[in-house]
């Protein structure tokens, strides 16, 4: 049988998992007219977008051999409902006045109203979990790692905070773990059990899904020394406002890369842009013209294509299949920022 594209693929995923958030949510809409609006705001607004972490989920149940995925369409609603709780969340703590193009939750709603919506969808996704049509003891493991998810993630949420001057190249992969590729391994792991999986097959399917999230997570970061006005043409996943991290100061691993090569003068220039709310758009596509020269930016790449491969030797170990292939796709699809890339080198 020959596969349908993999865009395709994610868009039937996608298809059926903002059906069902939606429709768990409608229960709300019920209870609290004005908190479903809040609460299902940015659920609405990403409808259309690809969702990587049920994607990946889905075919990990497929490549197990899984009677029908819409079984765990619970699993991939936990995951998504979290992951928007978190961009709402973030938002906060960023103060970010936009997501996806469009005004914050927090900033429609209220700040009060945002972390209400955002802590809501939280417990809501989880809650989710309870329609699984499982063995309760294979619940119980599946709960128990939704709850450690959201434990690593608010770790690595609180680490986010501090990554900053000095930061390591080892502190900045561990945070890349802690606030996505847990992610990725959570519902890797979670769509396994669901098979009723070995142990071993469970654990290299995390791994695969860990190494995965790590790739987007870098991916993320380097997209945000992008021109906004390229990725919003070419990226339909970005979700992220471009230099959000550099008006923060964080140091990612663009940054480190370049307080590593740069010489004093530009170091200086570079520490005084981290942190600078203010920054200029000349100064902002300066730092991104300052990168790209040190080789930072190809560096960051070079770094995204290491855990691809990481990842893809782990699959190599996986039986053939359709399925198989789907997941080859998907970390392919970690390299899509090269042409971006080289695109923004002929305009800087």
């Amino acid at each position: 049988m020959e596969n349908k594209p993999i865009f395709v693929f994610m868009k039937e995923t996608a298809e059926k998992v903002d059906y069902y958030i939606l429709d768990k949510l409608s229960e709300l809409k019920q209870e609290d007219k004005k908190l479903y609006e809040i609460v299902s705001d940015l659920v609405i607004t990403r409808k259309d977008k690809p969702k990587l972490r049920s994607t990946l989920g889905r075919i990990v149940y497929e490549i197990l051999g899984g009677k029908d995925w819409h079984d765990i369409v619970p699993i991939l609603g936990f995951m998504e409902l979290s992951t928007i709780s978190t961009y709402i969340l973030d938002d906060i703590i960023d103060k970010q006045p936009e997501r996806d193009g469009e005004v914050a939750t927090w900033k429609k709603a209220g700040l009060n109203y945002g972390i209400i919506a955002g802590s809501l969808q939280s417990f809501l996704s989880i809650k989710m979990l309870s329609d699984l049509k499982l063995e309760d003891n294979i619940k119980l493991k599946i709960l128990n790692l939704a709850n450690q998810m959201w434990e690593v993630l608010w770790k690595g949420e609180g680490k986010n905070e501090y990554m900053k001057d000095g930061t390591t190249v080892e502190k900045y992969i561990e945070r890349c773990y802690e606030i996505c590729g847990i992610m990725f391994e959570t519902v890797t792991k979670m769509s396994a059990l669901a098979c009723n999986s070995k142990e071993d097959d469970t654990n290299l399917l995390g791994n695969i899904g860990k190494l995965f999230g790590i790739g987007v997570m870098i991916r993320n970061d380097l997209t945000i020394f992008l021109p906004e006005e390229i990725m919003r043409k070419k990226s339909k996943a970005l979700s992220r406002r471009s230099f959000e991290d550099v008006r923060k100061g964080l140091w990612t691993y663009p940054i480190i890369c370049a307080i590593n090569k740069a010489q004093k003068i530009d170091k200086t220039k570079i520490k005084l842009l981290l942190g600078k709310r203010d920054t200029s758009e000349k100064e902002l596509l300066n730092l991104t013209k300052l990168l790209i020269d040190l080789g930072c930016i190809d560096a960051t790449l070079d770094l995204i294509t290491y855990y691809k491969q990481k990842g893809l030797n782990n699959v190599e170990r996986l039986d053939e299949s359709e399925y198989r292939l789907y997941l080859i796709e998907l970390f392919e699809l970690l390299e899509n920022t090269r042409k971006y890339v080289a695109e923004i080198k002929t305009k800087i």
